[in-house]
């Protein structure tokens, strides 16, 4: 059996690792490294893992990836613990029941748009996915050119970008850039960016070879996490255990009156009353918003500013399908949003879909309980002792790390799952 591996979460972690790697006020050298240039790295480790795996599990690599694996072979390279976890995490599945589910990964990109190499092309219907899922290194790659060309820049027009469009900021690599010192600006150069220059990549992969090395004879000598010394190519090819989900369920009593895609919304409290969220997820218990609003406010008026409600609403109007959010009778109904009938006689249609709605909804109060449970700095009495907008990152983070662990299907840990009364 085969699965393929989304990596969703990798920018995030990798913008994470980051931020601590530059809040090591001990090592100076932390202030000569960008952003992108740790994005650019860590997307190049991810595709040299995965010619690893793909080596190691005999699947057939192009001749880039072979060009790239000859490049690199007994090269030790310099890697945060964090991005070694996850690197870690890309190769075999090993299920509850003993069972061995093998990865399988696209080809590595190599096609050059708008003189970038190591993409897909512009952004369309059919490659939007593997941008989102996969650390494409094209995106990056532009990224450090970009910030070494100018200082100054922000905003600037991705070569990847749709022709009658704006690319997705939430697509891995995409976004505007972060400021950066003139030692952060001379490293880019030491790795081959310029504003008159790019580095030479390896069959346009986005790959160069001086460029990885610069990064990671950088961060050796931080000291804010452990750092690994790693050959990526022959990384063993185990991966983590898991436990396999089955495919996803269907609420029959709902599928009738909806027929449409479940998803709940529930709000729960975070650091007492200074933080108010409202949380949305999927059938699976995944994460798919997280609302951060400060004070004790009603559920309804975080709903009104929340961009999931514009987007919902313009997503119905413009007829592009049939879905529904399912929420609480905290929040007014909407042609998009069911809300339970809470006073229906007991053996009307009205009552079986209220409790049907019930059992559908339920799901996002047991996702706060596994949060809570897992991560006790949310529940109530613990009171996160920080900065409001710290609190809220802090949340966002915990969720954040809750889809990562689904989508790797870990097994929960035994630990209390909590309900608090609102």
């Amino acid at each position: 059996m085969r699965f393929t591996p989304s990596a969703t979460g990798w920018t995030a972690v990798t913008d994470v690792t980051f931020t601590e790697l530059r809040n090591d006020k001990g090592v100076l050298v932390a202030k000569e490294l960008p952003r992108e240039a740790l994005r650019y790295y860590t997307s190049c480790l991810f595709w040299l893992r995965v010619i690893g795996l793909k080596a190691q599990l005999g699947d057939q690599l192009t001749q880039t990836e072979v060009d790239v694996q000859r490049t690199f072979t007994n090269q030790v390279l310099s890697v945060p613990e964090p991005i070694h976890i996850g690197l870690k995490a890309l190769g075999r599945t090993k299920t509850k029941n003993g069972e061995i589910i093998s990865p399988e990964f696209p080809s590595l990109p190599d096609t050059v748009t708008a003189n970038t190499p190591g993409g897909l092309g512009p952004v369309n219907t059919e490659n939007h996915s593997v941008y989102e899922d996969l650390p494409i290194i094209g995106p990056a790659y532009q990224a450090c050119y970009e910030r070494a060309a100018d200082a100054r820049v922000v905003n600037y027009d991705s070569a990847f970008q749709p022709p009658h469009g704006v690319a997705n900021p939430n697509l891995q690599g995409f976004g505007p850039l972060t400021p950066a010192r003139m030692e952060a600006i001379g490293l880019l150069n030491e790795m081959g960016f310029s504003l008159d220059e790019r580095p030479v990549t390896i069959g346009n992969s986005g790959i160069n070879y001086n460029a990885v090395k610069t990064v990671s004879n950088l961060i050796s000598r931080i000291i804010r996490f452990k750092m690994v010394e790693v050959d990526i190519l022959s990384m063993p090819p185990t991966g983590s255990i898991a436990q396999v989900i089955q495919s996803r369920p269907v609420a029959q009593d709902l599928q009738n009156i909806t027929r449409a895609t479940q998803v709940t919304m529930s709000p729960q409290c975070a650091s007492n009353e200074s933080k108010m969220h409202l949380g949305i997820c999927d059938s699976f218990m995944k994460t798919m918003n997280v609302r951060i609003y400060p004070g004790a406010v009603h559920d309804q008026f975080i709903w009104n500013y929340c961009p999931v409600k514009r987007m919902t609403k313009a997503t119905h109007d413009e007829r592009q399908g049939r879905f529904y959010l399912l929420g609480d009778s905290g929040y007014a109904l909407e042609p998009w949003l069911l809300t339970p009938l809470p006073h229906a006689e007991a053996g009307t249609p009205e009552y079986r879909y209220s409790q049907a709605h019930c059992r559908a909804r339920n799901v996002v109060e047991r996702l706060f309980g596994v949060l809570k449970g897992r991560w006790r700095c949310l529940l109530r009495e613990m009171v996160l002792h920080y900065q409001p907008e710290r609190a809220a990152k802090i949340v966002l983070a915990c969720a954040v790390l809750h889809n990562i662990i689904l989508h790797h299907r870990l097994p929960l840990p035994e630990i209390e799952f909590y309900v608090e009364d609102d």
